[in-house]
């Protein structure tokens, strides 16, 4: 889609996808050529926060579906909330590893669930996801919370509280549970 207009160079737009692929994990994002991560924005992983450049500036999203893989999903109403820390163990004197455990809050009116969430990071420089990076829910209720099973660790700077709003987390889910059952 080609949006008209004159943008001043250095100002920044948001640009989010046209339709949002539910069906295809997260897109990789380049704004003129480069790969940029989805982060200021929402709906993240389909938005960006692209800077203008001189001349005609282009946004591309590749969403894909791995082989032998079921898709991510982007599933509206359901976050990864309540992190609480599990141990925490010094690389450096700025880095630690720190594992946390995370429950999951579905907003939905319908039962989710069982869910896999992944998580990865939007901001490698301050947060780098450690590991697999995976957490496993039961079904969570409507309208409820549920607790993870398992943990998952990042490589931080202890001395700053972690912004978990740098986390992006994608879900599988093998089924949608009705309220009746």
């Amino acid at each position: 889609m080609v949006v008209p207009g004159t943008f001043q160079v250095g100002t920044s737009e948001t640009v989010i996808e046209g339709v949002l692929p539910h069906a295809y994990v997260a897109p990789a994002i380049t704004v003129n050529g480069v790969s940029t991560p989805s982060a200021g924005c929402a709906p993240i992983p389909y938005c960006v926060v692209a800077e203008m450049g001189p001349g005609v500036n282009e946004v591309s999203f590749t969403n894909s579906k791995g082989k032998g893989q079921k898709a991510a999903t982007l599933l509206v109403g359901v976050d990864v909330v309540n992190y609480s820390l599990v141990r925490q163990t010094a690389v450096t004197g700025t880095q630690s590893y720190m594992t946390y455990r995370a429950d999951l809050r579905n907003r939905r009116t319908t039962a989710m669930g069982p869910i896999t969430a992944s998580v990865t990071s939007l901001d490698a420089s301050t947060i780098r996801v450690v590991g697999q990076g995976r957490l496993k829910f039961a079904a969570a209720p409507a309208n409820g919370q549920v607790a993870g099973s398992g943990t998952f660790t990042i490589l931080a700077d202890p001395a700053v509280p972690v912004d978990f709003s740098k986390l992006r987390w994608t879900y599988q889910s093998t089924r949608s549970i009705s309220p009746g059952r």
